[in-house]
């Protein structure tokens, strides 16, 4: 995480807040950076926090890259068209969040105005590299489980290679939340939670061929355990087993 800092507003997470007065200096990240080869590293992933907002983002990734790993970049997509170039030329993977497939719907999730920006990167980056993989990543709750199939459309309308979908963390200390604090209503009641496993098992139907093909990510039994997480949430069954990956 080069940066707790974010410029996203997003209901599911608070890293907004964050001032990023705790994040590693050049000095703590070297010493990281230093450290991974004799762990016999392959792969590290920037994320945060919004990772572009670190002005020696690049710098840091030099450390990396000097260190014999490959680096991949999960970020907002905010600022993925002002750095093109450099994002283009720095990581070997890119995943961009999607939260929503209309400008709308995308500022009520993700607190700004960025949908077309976001667009426009993706598509300049294909531009300069079209060799790279990219990739979205939803995270699904109250406010937008109903966008899931629209979604994988959009995705492929960015000519993005693969979608992955995950459910909200509305309990833990994860994305900058303080533990015990409000999921800020992110669960689902139990008719939408009948109503997200119906359009999961319409879902795997209509897109068939994207499950088979790999663009999405999950496989139908994956998928599956979305609305089984929430409803587990609201005390309607077990959560979904969990295996490290």
């Amino acid at each position: 995480f080069p940066t707790s800092r974010c410029n996203s507003r997003c209901v599911s997470c608070d890293w907004w807040k964050a001032s990023g007065e705790g994040d590693l200096s050049m000095d703590e990240i070297a010493r990281v950076a230093e450290a991974l080869p004799a762990l016999g590293t392959r792969v590290v992933l920037f994320s945060g926090g919004e990772p572009l907002l670190r002005p020696e983002v690049f710098e840091i990734a030099g450390l990396f890259l000097r260190a014999g790993v490959a680096l991949h970049l999960h970020t907002s997509g905010v600022l993925l068209e002002r750095m093109a170039e450099r994002v283009a030329s720095t990581f070997s993977r890119v995943i961009v969040s999607l939260d929503a497939h209309e400008e709308a719907a995308y500022r009520a999730i993700r607190g700004v105005n960025a949908l077309q920006t976001i667009e426009r990167g993706v598509a300049r980056v294909r531009e300069l590299a079209p060799a790279l993989p990219m990739s979205a990543r939803s995270t699904l709750h109250r406010r937008n489980f109903r966008e899931l199939p629209k979604l994988i459309e959009h995705a492929k309308a960015m000519s993005l290679d693969s979608i992955s979908f995950l459910a909200a963390d509305t309990a833990s200390a994860a994305f900058g939340r303080t533990p015990g604090a409000p999921g800020h209503d992110l669960t689902l009641t139990r008719e939408e939670i009948v109503e997200f496993a119906d359009l999961v098992e319409r879902t795997i139907v209509d897109c068939e061929d994207d499950f088979a093909g790999g663009f999405v990510s999950e496989s139908p039994e994956r998928l599956r355990n979305l609305p089984r997480h929430y409803a587990a949430l609201a005390g309607l069954g077990p959560f979904p087993p969990v295996r490290c990956n």
